[in-house]
C-alpha cells in the first residue's frame, strides 16, 4: 500500500526552537504506539522529560485519555534503569510519594484527576537528568453506521468554571495553556483483522499507511497495516482516524477470572450489532441548543452553523422545533416547540445566520435546565435535545445528573479539535441519546445525517440477554440501541461459556435476536481487567470499589499507580524540588486561536520570532474561571486582613457576603493568610522567604503576640509555619494549601519534637479562641 495523503489539520507555527514550555518546562514530547485488533485498542503512551533548569524539580502533567479507556500499567526509565509500578490505595500512594521526596529519592505517581483526566507526578528530577514515563491503557471502540472512529486525545483546552471546586482537581493538577509551549507528537498505529481493509482517513493529521510485512516482527497481526504521521505533529489537537466501508459484526471474548468463591468464573465481553427494523416516520419534538460562548470562536462556531443548516435540510412540516443559544446566559430564540411551517423554518434560518460566539462563558448546566423546562416526576420523554458544543466546562457531575433526570434524550455533536469527550458522551449515554465528535475538517453533514436517523429511531426498545447459565454480574443494558451500532455487554459468569450469548430485542412491534458466530478466548488478561473496570463503575460502595480496583490493578479515584527509584546515598536529592507544572499547548482553533485548515491552505496563526530589541515574554492562558471572591474581614483582624487583601489583589467584595456571621468572616481571614503563603510556595525559596517576612513584618498586635509566643516555643521561621499548618488542618471547610505548600511546611517543622508541636498547638488554640470572632471548628 502506498503513502496515503489525507486532508490534514494545520496550525502554522513559525520558528525553529526545540520543544518549549513556559519557563523551559521539562516535557520534551509524547510518543504513542497503538494496536487495533478488532474493536480493542491497546495503547502505549510515552512521555519524555528532561530537566535543563539548573535546579531540582518536580514535574506535574495533567493529560487526557479517551472516554472509557482503562489505565493498566506504568513503567519508568531513568538513566539506564527501568522500573515498573503497581496500583495501591490512593492515600497510601500519596504518603509514600511524599516520603520519597523527603528522603531524596525519585518517585512517580499517576492518579485520576477527573473523568477522562490523569496526572503524572515525577518527583526529584535532578538537573541534567532524563526520564520517560510509559503508560499502557486499553479501550473498546464502537461500530457506528458504517465505520469506526478512533480518537487519541492529546490536549486539554481551557475550560470554563472552577477546576478545583467544580472539576475536583487538586491545586497542583493544572491544565493551563501556554501559547508559547510546543511539544512534538509521534504516533505508530498497527491495525489488524477486518479493520485493516477499511478505507482510512484522518481529518486531524497527515498520515502515511503501509502494509506490515511479516519480517517486521509484529506477533499475531496477520494481515495488517501500519499508520504513522506523515509530517511533524504537535500536542495541539486530538488524533482522529476514520475507518469506513466496514460492516459491524457480533463477537464474544472470554477469559479466566476465578477467585476463591468461584474458581471457574469467566469474564465475558459480548458485543452485538443488531439490525433493527426501519422505523415508520414519526414527527420530532426537537429542541436545538447551540454553544455560543467565547471558546467556540473561529472554527467551532463555523462548524455549528454548518450543522444547523444541515438540520434544516431534513426537517419535515410535521416536526416541531425550538431554538436556544447559550453562553453566560441562555437566549431563547424560539422558546417553545413550534410546527415547522415555512415561517418557522425561515425564522430558524435567519437565526442561524446571526449565530455568533458572542455570549461569554459556558454555563452549560443552566442552559440545559432552561431547555428542559419544568418536567413532572415520572413523566415520559416528550422531546429530544440536539446539543452542539465543545463541552469545555468543569461543572460535569451536576450537568450529567440534570440530563439523566430530564426525561429528554440528548443528541450531542461535539465540535473543535479537542472536544471534552467524557462529558459529551456521558450526557448522551445517561439520557438515552447519542454522541458524534466532529473535528474542523470532518464531515459535519454526515454527522448530522447520522443523528437524524437516530432521532427518528424507535424510542421504546426492550432488550434481554440470554447467557444460558447463572450470571454473577452483568453490566446494565443501555436505554437506547440504534440500528447497526455496537452494543457492548460485560459479564462475570460462574462457569466457562458453552455457547455464545444471545441478545433478544423488541421494538416498534417487531422482535429479533443477535448472536456471535464464535467464542474467542483471551489469555492476555486484558478482558478480565476491562470487565473489572466496568464493574467498578457500577458499584456504589467505596469499599467494594477499592477492593475491585486493587484486585484488577486499576487506576480509579481511590487508587493510584506508584513506583520509586531509590537513589544511592551519594546521589540523593538535596532540598525540596521546585514545582514545574506542564502547561498545555493552546488547542488549535480554540477560541479563535488560529484556524485548523487543510494543509493546502495553511494559515499562519502567530509569529514566534520576536524583534531582537524586544524582551522575551510568556503569556500563560489560564482556564476561564469564575472570579474568586474573598469575604469581608472581621474587625478583630481588620488591619492584618486588609494588608493581605491588598497583597493578593483580590476581586471586589460581593455585597451578598455582608450577611456572613462573625465565625465565617474570621475563617475567611485565615484563608487569606494561607492564600498569601500559597502564592509564594511555587518555589521552596519563595515560601521560606515568606515565612521570614510574616514573622518579622507583621504589625497586627494580636498576630504579633501569637507569633512571638510561638517563637519562644520553637524558633522564628517555625513559629509562622506552626500557625499556617494549624490553620490549614483546622479550617472547617478543609485544607486550603496545595501539596507543594504543605511539603514546605512539613520540611520546616520536621526538626520539632512532638512535645514542642503539642505545646504550640495549645498556644494557637488559646490565642485564637480568645478572639470574639473566632470560629469554633
Amino acid at each position: 500500500m502506498s503513502t496515503l495523503n489525507t486532508r490534514s489539520a494545520v496550525l502554522s507555527i513559525h520558528g525553529d526552537n526545540p520543544a518549549l514550555g513556559s519557563a523551559g518546562l521539562a516535557l520534551q514530547g509524547v510518543d504513542v504506539q497503538a494496536r487495533l485488533d478488532g474493536l480493542l485498542l491497546r495503547t502505549t503512551l510515552r512521555q519524555r522529560y528532561r530537566n535543563t533548569t539548573g535546579r531540582l524539580v518536580e514535574t506535574v502533567y495533567t493529560f487526557p485519555l479517551a472516554h472509557g479507556a482503562s489505565l493498566l500499567g506504568l513503567s519508568v526509565t531513568l538513566g539506564d534503569k527501568r522500573l515498573s509500578g503497581a496500583v495501591i490505595e490512593k492515600q497510601q500512594a500519596t504518603q509514600r510519594y511524599e516520603r520519597a521526596i523527603d528522603e531524596g529519592d525519585t518517585p512517580v505517581l499517576v492518579e485520576q484527576s477527573a473523568p477522562g483526566l490523569y496526572t503524572a507526578n515525577l518527583g526529584n528530577l535532578q538537573d541534567g537528568e532524563e526520564a520517560t514515563i510509559e503508560l499502557e491503557y486499553a479501550q473498546l471502540l464502537r461500530f457506528e453506521q458504517g465505520g469506526l472512529r478512533l480518537s487519541i486525545p492529546t490536549v486539554v483546552a481551557p475550560h470554563y468554571g472552577q477546576p478545583q471546586a467544580q472539576g475536583g482537581l487538586a491545586p497542583h493538577e493544572s491544565t493551563a495553556a501556554d501559547w508559547q509551549a510546543r511539544y512534538p507528537f509521534t504516533l505508530t498505529l498497527d491495525i489488524s483483522g477486518p479493520a485493516a481493509k477499511a478505507r482510512l482517513n484522518s481529518p486531524s493529521h497527515c498520515i502515511e499507511v503501509q502494509p506490515v510485512a511479516p519480517e517486521q516482527g509484529v506477533p499475531g497481526l496477520g494481515e495488517a497495516v501500519r499508520v504513522t504521521l506523515g509530517q511533524g505533529a504537535w500536542l495541539d489537537r486530538d488524533f482522529v482516524l476514520r475507518l469506513d466501508a466496514l460492516e459491524g459484526q457480533s463477537f464474544c471474548l472470554t477469559a479466566p477470572d476465578g477467585d476463591e468463591a468461584h474458581p471457574q468464573a469467566q469474564a465475558v465481553l459480548a458485543s452485538f450489532c443488531p439490525r433493527l427494523p426501519a422505523q415508520e416516520f414519526s414527527p420530532l419534538n426537537l429542541k436545538i441548543l447551540v454553544d455560543c460562548s467565547g471558546s467556540m470562536t473561529g472554527d467551532s462556531i463555523e462548524q455549528a452553523r454548518r450543522a444547523l443548516h444541515e438540520v434544516g435540510q431534513w426537517l419535515e412540516p410535521a416536526d416541531r422545533i425550538a431554538y436556544f443559544r447559550f453562553g453566560n446566559q441562555c437566549v431563547q430564540v424560539i422558546p417553545e416547540l413550534e410546527s415547522c411551517t415555512p415561517l418557522t423554518v425561515g425564522r430558524l434560518a435567519r437565526a442561524v445566520e446571526q449565530t455568533e460566539a458572542d455570549l461569554g462563558g459556558t454555563e452549560l448546566h443552566g442552559a440545559l435546565t432552561t431547555v428542559f423546562g419544568p418536567q413532572p416526576k415520572g413523566s415520559a420523554i416528550t422531546a429530544d435535545v440536539l446539543l452542539i458544543t465543545d463541552g469545555e466546562v468543569w461543572d460535569v457531575e451536576p450537568t450529567v445528573r440534570a440530563a439523566r433526570e430530564s426525561c429528554h434524550r440528548l443528541f450531542v455533536v461535539g465540535v473543535s479539535s479537542s472536544p471534552a469527550e467524557s462529558l459529551l458522551r456521558e450526557l448522551a449515554e445517561q439520557s438515552g441519546g447519542a454522541c458524534e465528535l466532529v473535528t474542523p475538517n470532518e464531515d459535519i453533514a454526515g454527522a448530522i445525517t447520522r443523528m437524524a436517523r437516530r432521532l427518528r429511531a424507535a424510542r421504546d426498545i426492550a432488550l434481554r440477554l440470554d447467557w444460558s447459565q447463572p450470571v454473577l454480574w452483568q453490566s446494565p443494558l443501555p436505554q437506547q440501541v440504534f440500528d447497526g451500532e455496537t452494543l457492548h455487554v460485560w459479564a462475570r459468569l460462574e462457569q466457562p461459556l458453552q455457547a455464545a450469548p444471545t441478545l433478544h430485542w423488541s421494538a416498534a412491534g417487531a422482535t429479533g435476536s443477535d448472536q456471535a458466530h464464535q467464542v474467542q478466548a483471551d489469555a492476555s488478561g486484558t478482558t478480565a481487567r476491562l470487565c473489572g473496570a466496568r464493574q467498578a463503575d457500577t458499584l456504589t460502595s467505596d469499599e467494594n470499589k477499592l477492593a475491585l480496583a486493587l484486585r484488577y490493578q486499576l487506576v480509579t479515584r481511590q487508587t493510584s499507580l506508584f513506583l520509586v527509584h531509590q537513589r544511592a546515598e551519594d546521589d540523593k536529592a538535596e532540598g525540596l524540588p521546585a514545582l514545574e507544572q506542564i502547561h498545555h499547548m493552546m488547542a488549535a482553533g480554540h477560541g479563535g486561536f488560529g484556524s485548523v485548515t487543510d494543509s493546502s491552505q495553511e494559515i499562519p496563526a502567530f509569529l514566534r520570532r520576536q524583534p531582537e530589541d524586544m524582551a522575551p515574554c510568556s503569556l500563560v492562558l489560564q482556564e476561564i474561571a469564575v472570579p474568586s471572591i474573598w469575604r469581608k474581614p472581621a474587625r478583630s483582624l481588620g488591619r492584618w486582613a486588609d494588608k493581605l487583601r491588598a497583597y493578593l489583589e483580590t476581586e471586589p467584595d460581593d455585597p451578598g457576603l455582608a450577611t456572613l456571621d462573625a465565625g465565617q468572616q474570621a475563617e475567611s481571614n485565615h484563608k487569606l493568610m494561607l492564600a498569601a503563603f500559597e502564592r509564594e510556595a511555587a518555589t521552596p525559596q519563595g515560601a521560606q522567604r515568606h515565612l521570614d517576612q510574616l514573622q518579622a513584618g507583621t504589625t497586627d498586635p494580636q498576630l504579633q503576640a501569637l507569633l512571638g509566643q510561638l517563637a519562644l516555643i520553637a524558633d522564628d521561621r517555625a513559629a509562622a509555619a506552626l500557625l499556617l499548618d494549624w490553620l490549614n488542618r483546622h479550617l472547617s471547610s478543609g485544607p486550603a494549601l496545595s501539596r507543594q505548600a504543605e511539603r514546605v511546611l512539613r520540611s520546616v517543622l520536621k526538626p520539632l519534637s512532638p512535645e514542642v508541636r503539642a505545646e504550640a498547638e495549645q498556644a494557637i488554640e488559646a490565642a485564637l479562641s480568645s478572639q470574639p470572632n473566632y470560629p469554633v471548628f
